[in-house]
């Protein structure tokens, strides 16, 4: 599949039922309900884009919203009082990538790299947010993110356990029920006029 040949676009509730359907196969069933994923069609800090195919089939999408230094924490299990003193701002506004996925058959064809660039292009044409952060999954060890986080520039900050294991309703594509994955945490400072 040639990036070219896909259209990015925001969600719309036409696509509502495949972005349901797109999150559960790539980060877990119930993860992100269909509710939590309409309401990102609605709210200014919530933003939904997919990657379509011209059959109108999504193959990816990325989640990112904006949100507060406590909200971070609470979302990380950590005190991330670190990046207060790292930007010099004690009210941080945080360019959270909540998730991101592609269909397994569309993998290895840069789609992920496209969205990050996607992702980092809005938060500093759209936003007035200092840092890019996200909470990325470990699997099996692994971090699937880590040579496109690396590649824009994002610095590692630390592990959180067991980060998703009280979301109960989550089937986990790696544990196949109680999610017990590891996460880590990355960031990036944004600084406008920077160019990706």
């Amino acid at each position: 599949m040639n990036i070219e040949e896909l259209i990015l676009t925001p969600l719309t509730l036409e696509y509502l039922d495949q972005a349901t359907q797109l999150c559960g196969k790539c980060v877990g069933e119930n993860l992100y309900t269909k509710s939590i994923i309409e309401a990102t069609i609605k709210q200014q800090n919530q933003q939904f884009f997919l990657l379509i195919t011209p059959q109108k089939k999504a193959v990816a999408y990325i989640y990112f919203k904006l949100i507060t230094l406590r909200e971070a924490e609470l979302l990380s299990k950590k005190s991330l009082s670190k990046l207060k003193q790292i930007v010099k701002k004690d009210d941080l506004i945080i360019g959270n990538l909540q998730s991101i996925g592609v269909l397994a058959e569309y993998r290895k064809c840069k789609l992920s790299e496209y969205l990050m660039k996607v992702y980092l292009e809005y938060l500093l044409k759209n936003t007035q947010a200092d840092i890019a952060f996200g909470v990325f999954w470990k699997k099996n060890g692994e971090i699937p993110m880590e040579k496109n986080l690396k590649k824009f520039g994002f610095c590692y900050l630390v592990n959180s356990k067991r980060v998703w294991y009280d979301k109960k309703e989550l089937i986990c594509p790696i544990c196949n029920g109680r999610c017990k994955c590891d996460g880590a945490i990355y960031y990036k400072i944004l600084e406008r006029g920077e160019l990706l």
